[in-house]
């Protein structure tokens, strides 16, 4: 028998036998239809839930998988987290706030000095809270939450009174403390899974909470600050921060605030934080870069009559809210 004769011969015996068993598999599964139709309707039911249990368990184990898997890819070429930005098409050239063009945008003043800083309450991520820590501003004119976006402003009880029972949110903890004005700075934590508008929209209902909690003092809008080339986090993009910080102008524009554009002061030529400004993380600012944004917000004031009238029974900040954050301690 040639080998042709002999496969072509094996082949035939693979599919009489593949024939045999399709024809076992199909006398097998009319024989369990014939039987589920034959049960009471009850256990039907209970079979078809558990059915739908164990095609969604495998759903989501295939795709946890995948999940992980694709993680492990993006760190199998170094032990290091932290990741170059290598896009090469980023050009800051296309992110200019000119104050000639949006009113809100400050423009550079003389330097109105300690007592300005001291008459502002300024309200943020961590980076404010890094602020507090490094004795740039203290815990009478700052409040700072680690990983806090926009979205929890007015929803987060996290700021501590002495003698006050329970935490209170930030409008209200602005009404108690009674500020010349408040500077916002909040951003960084929103540039991933928010859109523009979206996050806009949460900045515009925040700024209504604290004119309603405190009318009578002046908010300023602090721009979110650059992150740097190399960086953990590669989802939060440099693009994203130009279109939230354009964004924010124009919104502190609409409703007759002012807008302080930090960002440029803590740039380098390419466009992103410069070095020495940013910690390993390419993200939180270092005390470097937390002193040239306050040395700008000086060097761009905004100082209007005071509104606030008599000032009185404003509380003392306790710590506790910043020791239970383990980043700073003190002896109250």
């Amino acid at each position: 028998m040639s080998e042709y004769n002999r496969r072509d011969g094996q082949n035939s015996s693979h599919s009489r036998s593949s024939s045999k068993k399709n024809m076992t598999f199909k006398r097998k599964l009319a024989r369990m239809l014939d039987q589920f139709e034959k049960m009471p309707r009850s256990q039907q039911i209970m079979i078809g839930i558990c059915a739908v249990c164990v095609v969604a368990l495998i759903v989501t184990g295939i795709v946890m998988a995948v999940v992980l898997n694709s993680g492990d890819k993006d760190n199998q070429d170094g032990s290091s987290s932290v990741v170059v930005d290598v896009e090469g098409n980023y050009d800051q050239a296309t992110f200019t706030l000119d104050p000639d063009k949006y009113p809100a945008v400050l423009k550079a003043t003389d330097d109105a000095g300690e007592t300005y800083i001291a008459e502002t309450l300024f309200i943020g991520d961590s980076n404010i809270e890094r602020a507090i820590n490094y004795n740039i501003i203290s815990l009478n004119n700052g409040i700072g939450v680690t990983s806090m976006g926009i979205q929890s402003v007015i929803s987060k009880a996290c700021v501590y009174f002495q003698g006050v029972d329970a935490p209170v949110a930030i409008p209200q903890a602005i009404s108690m403390m009674q500020p010349r004005r408040v500077v916002l700075s909040f951003g960084t934590n929103n540039t991933v899974g928010y859109e523009t508008d979206a996050f806009i929209a949460l900045y515009q209902k925040v700024i209504d909470a604290i004119r309603t909690a405190y009318p009578n003092t002046d908010i300023i809008i602090n721009a979110i600050p650059p992150v740097g080339q190399n960086r953990e986090n590669q989802l939060i993009k440099i693009e994203t921060i130009d279109a939230f910080n354009l964004a924010l102008a124009q919104l502190a524009q609409k409703n007759s605030l002012s807008f302080v554009n930090t960002n440029e002061a803590l740039r380098d030529a390419s466009g992103y934080a410069k070095a020495e400004y940013v910690i390993e993380d390419g993200l939180h600012l270092t005390e470097a870069g937390l002193n040239a944004m306050f040395s700008y917000i000086r060097g761009h004031s905004h100082i209007v009559d005071d509104a606030r009238g008599t000032v009185s029974d404003v509380p003392t900040p306790h710590c506790r809210a910043f020791r239970r954050q383990r980043k700073l301690y003190c002896s109250t």
